[in-house]
C-alpha cells in the first residue's frame, strides 16, 4: 500500500504521536524531537497498521497496558534498529581499546579474565571487529578474554548469532583480514568459528535495569 494511502488510514494528531515519542523513549532511550515525529511513524506505522489498529493511540495503549506489550516492544525495537553498521568502524577507537585500555585492565586484574560488553553491539559487527584487532595484536593467546554482545533488537542479535555478513560490511576492512576471518558462504561471508565460539550474545534493553543486571557480564560482576 502507498505510504500516503497509510497515512490517511491512520487517525494520529502531533500530541498523540508526541504521547508515543515519550513512551519509546522513556521505554527504550531513543528520543525523536519534535522535528522527528514523522521519522518516527514511518517507522512504526507498518506495526500499528498490523495489529489492525486505525488509531495511534490504540498502539500507545497497548504498549503501555496490554498484556502482550513485551513482545510488541521487541517488535518497536527491531523497528527502530539502526541498520547501518560495518567492519573496521571507528578503528581509531577499537586500536585505542586494544593498544592502551585493555593492556592496563590485563594488568590489574593479574590473571582474571577480562570482559568486554559491547552494547548496543547492532548485528555483530563492531566487537568482531574488537575481537579480530585484540586477535591481531595477540591478546588472546596472552590473556583469558570474554567478549559478550547484546543489543535491544532480537533481530540484530539473531544476525550476529549467524556470523554471516554481506558485502556492504566489508567495505572499511583490509582485504588480508576479510581473507583471514571470513569464508564465502554463497552471497555471504561467514565468520571463522575460531573468532566467532568467542563470543556470547544477548537480546538486552539497558533501559530494562533488572534485564541489563540479568545480562552475563553484569551477573559476573557479582558473582
Amino acid at each position: 500500500m502507498p505510504v500516503r494511502a497509510e497515512r490517511e488510514l491512520l487517525e494520529s494528531s502531533v500530541p498523540v504521536v508526541a504521547l508515543l515519542r515519550d513512551l519509546v523513549h522513556d521505554t527504550t532511550g531513543q528520543f525523536f524531537d519534535d522535528s522527528r515525529l514523522a521519522h518516527l511513524m514511518d517507522k512504526l506505522r507498518p506495526l500499528v497498521l498490523g495489529r489492525g489498529f486505525r488509531s495511534v493511540l490504540d498502539y500507545y495503549y497497548l504498549l503501555r497496558y496490554d498484556a502482550d506489550a513485551a513482545v510488541e516492544w521487541g517488535h518497536v525495537l527491531d523497528a527502530l534498529a539502526v541498520p547501518e553498521t560495518y567492519f573496521w568502524r571507528e578503528i581509531d577507537q577499537i586500536k585505542a581499546l586494544v593498544d592502551v585500555v585493555v593492556p592496563q585492565q590485563v594488568k590489574a586484574l593479574a590473571g582474571q579474565p577480562l570482559r568486554i560488553w559491547s552494547v548496543p553491539c547492532a548485528t555483530g559487527e563492531e566487537p568482531l571487529t574488537l575481537a579480530m584487532a585484540l586477535d591481531d595484536a595477540g591478546w588472546f593467546a596472552r590473556a583469558p578474554i570474554e567478549i559478550h554482545g547484546s543489543d535491544a533488537s532480537g533481530a540484530g542479535i539473531a544476525k550476529a548469532r549467524r556470523g554471516l555478513y554481506r558485502a556492504r560490511a566489508f567495505r572499511n576492512l583490509p582485504p588480508d583480514l576479510k581473507e583471514r576471518y571470513f569464508t564465502p558462504r554463497g552471497a555471504e561471508w561467514e565468520v571463522a568459528p575460531e573468532l566467532h565460539q568467542r563470543f556470547t550474545w544477548s537480546t538486552v534493553n539497558v533501559m530494562d535495569r533488572e534485564a541489563a543486571a540479568r545480562s552475563p557480564p553484569a551477573r559476573r560482576r557479582h558473582e
